[in-house]
């Protein structure tokens, strides 16, 4: 919308009338008159001292034309700017900008509703697009900032605050999958704190960067199963806690997802482990020690025993040597 070009041929009006090519009819000083300027320009309207003052209208050269008051050879007051290819504003207009309330209509279909200011959006204000997507808060400078809700035509929106036109501080996210998310973005990126909500029934709270789940956080599922701590790229990943829906309880360190490194198993049957883990199995040197007192120290390879160890039995008996995983 080339509101700049339009707002520099309104200063043409900025000076009197007489010093511009020639008055075609009426009272061009003091009156009522028709005035055609050396570059086309034809205003028709009233006049005070030399300027275009109070009703009035001027149709440019290239076709587009405004209509409607004027003050000090300016535009100001209510007015219709037309372009030639059919886009119209009409609102309020104040030293030969577009200021106050106004609609903007486009030939696509685009239509804004609200308040401008030397020009451009500014303000609470309305946008609707011609795919059917709307916004409705507040804009600077043409552009979304401050609160503002913006729906998609798949179902999706965001209510929250905006910052240069993009999602920025503390909003809700709704997803078409119906998703959800409550917390803060960063150039319409969730990033810092925040809540994610699964249609599933899983929840996650904590922290966000680039989009993903990174830092600390909580992740549960309806089943009861829980995981605290820490977080890279989306995975558990770092220091965490994990419950199993049945209680059994994992803490340690996790690689992408898994527990991975020297941890601690603790299973409501009584069995505890205590050692080295890879994948999310007990792999490597590490301690188990079974409901019923018997205690094994020694190699673990994809969660069974495998390699030397000692077996220390409840009955003081004690086995010391290489132990093979089960023949499956």
């Amino acid at each position: 919308m080339p509101i700049f070009r339009l707002l520099t041929l309104a200063q043409l009006f900025i000076l009197p009338a007489f010093l511009h090519a020639q008055c075609l009819s009426g009272d061009c000083a003091n009156g009522v008159g028709k005035y055609k300027y050396k570059n086309e320009d034809v205003y028709e309207g009233n006049f005070k001292n030399g300027y275009s003052d109070g009703k009035g209208k001027i149709s440019y050269s290239d076709g587009d034309s405004y209509e409607g008051e004027w003050k000090n050879g300016s535009w100001n007051g209510r007015g219709t700017y037309n372009w030639k290819d059919g886009r119209r504003y009409t609102g309020e207009t104040k030293d030969g900008y577009f200021e106050g309330f106004g609609n903007f209509v486009g030939t696509d279909s685009t239509r804004y509703e609200g308040n401008w200011s030397l020009g451009k959006y500014d303000g609470k204000g309305k946008y609707y697009f011609k795919d059917g997507r709307t916004y409705d808060g507040y804009w600077l400078k043409g552009l979304k900032s401050g609160k503002g809700k913006f729906n998609w035509t798949d179902g999706g929106s965001y209510d929250g605050e905006w910052k240069e036109d993009k999602m920025n501080g503390f909003g809700k996210r709704i997803y078409k999958a119906g998703d959800y998310y409550e917390g803060y973005f960063v150039a319409d990126i969730r990033e810092g704190t925040g809540k994610y909500f699964y249609t599933n029934k899983e929840q996650y709270s904590g922290e966000w960067k680039q989009n993903k789940k990174s830092g600390k956080g909580m992740h549960t599922w309806p089943d009861g199963k829980k995981y605290e701590g820490d977080f890279l790229d989306g995975d558990a990943d770092g220091i965490g806690k994990l419950t199993l829906a049945n209680q059994d309880v994992y803490e340690g360190p996790f690689k992408k997802g898994f527990s991975e490194g020297v941890g601690k198993g603790t299973y409501v049957a009584g069995f505890v482990y205590e050692g080295e883990y890879k994948a999310g199995k007990f792999d490597g040197k590490g301690t188990a020690t079974y409901k019923n007192g018997d205690k094994y120290t020694g190699e673990f390879k994809s969660g069974e025993k495998s390699g030397n160890g000692r077996m220390s039995y409840e009955n003081g008996e004690v086995y010391d040597g290489t132990h093979r995983p089960p023949i499956t």
